[in-house]
């Protein structure tokens, strides 16, 4: 009876363990707004009863950012009775839209017969403030954007949607410009160009076309190697927005407005199987700009917040020391580019025009910097003198018109060099500034071009002369081989017309007109002896056959008994070479 007991104990337990269920659960509890949190249903299926259909779980609070599934089974067997489990996993990827207190789920299995499971609900708890413009927090405070300027944060950079951007309202490229209207003529802009898109809707970006400025100088300051995406709500719809480029202009003088082309992108959108490539463009700037407050009472006045600072205050010169120079440097914000100093003209000194050098950068919100000047001072006549200090009109839009000033530098001059050292020295400096700086003993150096010196003509000479050798050879070659040539030719020529003779007389002819052609010597012309007296034993076996031949002809020999030496006639000429 127990065992009875304990047997249907198991099997309901069992009934129970296999039963169709779903569990729901997070990886976090707690997270700010904008963050993820993955939420996961597990659904197990018995062989008992499918499931037909899921009703999603409600996720206030939180958008669906992906969703994926996966499915494994199993196997088992207890005592003789084979069943299978199945497991479904669903997971959704969710990111936090609004702060507060959220219940997410339950989810609803709908079985075979009809019956519905639930899941577990799951408590979230959301952090921070909601993104600007969000529908579901109406009034809430904007949150400025990482590395975005003043004017960026809750105006311009997510302002509503434009006709231009409503054209592909999906992903867009939005332009801002720091600071706001009214933009004054040479005060510095910062020009930022933004990537607005949907989750999930482009896969990849190229630049097709930067934009170029108008009437302005211009510079990149910020060109971010990754993007790095915040996410905004913009008229309900939910945009991921991140940096393409950032530039700094600074306006002509008197320029009464600047402009910028279209920055034009080539993106990827699509999925893997159907991607597809669009265009994206930015609209073309045309910004006005209006003259300085009250710039007719400060002639020369910039834009900017600069401070001036100077390296001496006096300065003496004399005979061994008639130039010496005083650098200015202007530290702060603003309009450094057109930025000039010049000061007054002081009569028994002459001042030379200025080296500059400048070392701007952005700092967020302004073109900052600092810019240097170096003038170069020299002694016309022996005095005291006061080179006044140099003042600079600034406008800003916070302080207003203000004045900067250096300090004045007293000059005493004393016995200077007579005119003809003066003239004698003004032939060895060139630039005094350089000189001052150079160690003392320096070396001189020819400054002579490497081109005209005799070293470069001689090096040059050679390939020149190993070029003239080689086609010197090449030619001797070439004659030399044409030459041969033609020897070979007479000679085969002669061998043939040898063999061609049929009758003792015809081949000592023959052999004689050979003997000529090919080593020069006529044995017609000459008795043997004197012959072999003058070339001494390379003409023997030549006369030594021409006698032979002779004897065949005195002795009327027939064809026949010719062919031996026509054969040794032709040998000896195979051999011959030129003896005259």
């Amino acid at each position: 009876m127990r065992t009875g007991l304990l047997f249907i104990s198991l099997s309901l337990l069992w009934g129970s363990l296999s039963a169709t269920s779903a569990r729901m659960e997070a990886d976090r509890q707690t997270l700010p707004v904008g963050d993820i949190v993955s939420l996961v249903l597990t659904i197990v299926d018995d062989e008992k009863e499918d499931v037909v259909d899921i009703k999603e779980p409600e996720l206030p609070g939180f958008e669906i950012e992906d969703r994926g599934e996966s499915t494994s089974s199993s196997v088992s067997i207890i005592n003789g009775k084979v069943s299978s489990r199945k497991e479904r996993r669903i997971t959704y990827v969710l990111r936090a839209q609004r702060p507060g207190q959220f219940t997410l789920g339950p989810a609803i299995l709908v079985l075979e017969k009809g019956r519905e499971v639930r899941s577990d609900q799951v408590r979230v708890t959301v952090t921070g403030t909601a993104p600007p413009g969000s529908p579901s927090t109406p009034g809430a405070p904007t949150v400025e954007e990482p590395g975005s300027t003043a004017s960026d944060a809750g105006g311009e950079l997510f302002a509503p949607l434009s006709a231009w951007e409503k054209q592909t309202g999906h992903f867009f490229v939005r332009v801002t410009v720091s600071p706001a209207a009214p933009r004054h003529q040479g005060e510095p802009l910062i020009v930022s160009y933004y990537l607005f898109t949907q989750k999930n809707l482009i896969s990849d970006l190229s630049f097709y076309r930067l934009p170029s400025f108008e009437n302005a100088w211009s510079e990149e300051i910020d060109s971010p190697r990754k993007l790095s995406f915040g996410r905004t709500n913009i008229g309900g719809t939910v945009y991921d927005h991140a940096l393409l480029k950032r530039y700094v202009i600074v306006p002509e003088k008197n320029a009464a407005q600047v402009g910028a082309t279209q920055m034009i992108l080539e993106v990827m959108t699509g999925s893997f199987f159907d991607a597809r490539k669009r265009t994206l463009s930015s609209i073309a700037l045309s910004l006005d700009l209006t003259p300085l407050p009250d710039a007719d009472r400060h002639p020369g006045g910039i834009v900017g917040d600069l401070s001036i600072a100077q390296d001496r205050t006096s300065m003496e010169l004399g005979k061994e020391k008639p130039l010496d120079t005083i650098t200015y440097t202007v530290t702060g914000c603003g309009d450094l580019h057109h930025l000039d100093l010049a000061p007054p003209p002081v009569d028994g000194l002459k001042l030379f025009a200025p080296d500059t050098t400048t070392d701007q950068r952005f700092d967020g919100t302004r073109l900052c910097g600092v810019k240097t000047f170096k003038f170069m001072v020299k002694a016309q006549r022996t005095g005291a003198f006061e080179i006044p200090a140099v003042t600079l009109s600034l406008y800003d839009r916070d302080k207003g018109w203000r004045t900067v000033a250096s300090r004045s530098v007293t000059v005493r001059v004393g016995e200077l060099a007579a005119a003809a050292d003066e003239a004698k020295e003004a032939k060895k400096t060139v630039r005094y500034e350089l000189l001052r700086e150079l160690p003392a003993g320096i070396a001189v150096h020819d400054l002579t071009p490497f081109t005209a010196r005799p070293v470069f003509l001689g090096l040059l000479a050679v390939p020149l002369s190993l070029l003239a050798g080689a086609l010197l050879l090449w030619a001797a070659r070439s004659l030399l081989r044409g030459r041969r040539e033609r020897e070979e030719f007479i000679r085969r020529d002669w061998e043939r017309r040898i063999g061609a003779a049929t009758d003792p007389a015809t081949l000592l002819n023959t052999y004689y007109d050979a003997v000529a052609a090919v080593t020069g010597v006529n044995l017609r012309a000459e008795r043997a002896r004197r012959i072999e007296q003058r070339i001494a034993l390379q003409i023997r076996p030549f006369t030594e056959l021409a006698a032979e031949l002779q004897g065949a002809v005195y002795a009327g020999g027939r064809s026949g008994d010719i062919a031996p030496l026509r054969e040794r006639a032709a040998a000896l000429l195979r051999t011959a070479r030129r003896m005259t």
